[in-house]
């Protein structure tokens, strides 16, 4: 039984329902239609699971896409003193975030604050132009924010994807492994089996506790509780 499977049979259907956060991420059946089945991955599963894959390491912060995509851009905002509330290199050796290349293309960032040394992987394969641009706009983000350069940019080995809607499931991949500490050359086994694999660790990651269990919708802890004592009293 497969994850959209599992979410039928527990009565879990339209595409906006709230099914539980991981962190402070939403997501939604439709969330997970698109990591399982043959679709680009949403911004919010992307979110959620670099949230987790960082969880057991707190020396590593995961910026979310919106975020990473501005700075990565070189968007004038992303310099702004009121840009990103907490200051994301207090504290923590490694910075990474899954960078929605041109809108619609999913790649890996990574930054190691010790060493001054930026990683981006592409399934589609790494250009320099675009390794140079990452660079650059990181760069002035970082000093912006008081973290000076310079900056070198490094290299991993990868697999490379042979269709056009995987992008996500590879940067997700190539993610899990480089942050469990993987050395050497990074594969992606069976597409499919990783769609599903990561459907199913991220639906038994989910934090339900804020959700209805009747209509699947956000409730407040105040709403719960009212129905709580509702049910009590009848």
């Amino acid at each position: 039984m497969n994850v959209l499977q599992i979410m039928k049979s527990g009565r879990l259907h339209g595409s906006r329902t709230d099914i539980g956060r991981v962190g402070p991420y939403p997501v939604y059946v439709e969330s997970f239609e698109s990591l399982v089945e043959d679709n680009r991955v949403s911004d919010e599963i992307m979110d959620a699971l670099f949230h987790l894959f960082t969880m057991k390491r707190p020396d590593v912060v995961a910026i979310n896409t919106h975020t990473l995509n501005q700075i990565l851009d070189g968007e004038t905002r992303a310099r702004s003193h009121y840009f990103i509330k907490r200051n994301i290199f207090d504290n923590k050796k490694e910075i990474v975030g899954p960078y929605l290349e041109g809108g619609n293309h999913w790649t890996f960032f990574h930054c190691n604050l010790v060493d001054r040394t930026l990683m981006y992987l592409n399934s589609l394969g790494e250009q320099d132009e675009q390794y140079n641009k990452i660079a650059e706009n990181w760069s002035t983000f970082a000093a912006s924010k008081g973290f000076q350069g310079p900056w070198k940019m490094t290299k991993r080995s990868h697999a490379l994807q042979n269709d056009s809607v995987s992008c996500g499931v590879f940067t997700a991949v190539f993610a899990e492994a480089f942050l469990g500490g993987a050395e050497g050359y990074l594969a992606c086994s069976s597409v499919q089996q990783e769609r599903e694999r990561l459907g199913l660790f991220l639906f038994s990651s989910l934090d339900k506790s804020g959700v209805c269990g009747i209509c699947h919708k956000t409730v407040s802890k105040k709403s719960k509780a009212s129905d709580a004592n509702y049910t009590l009293n009848i």
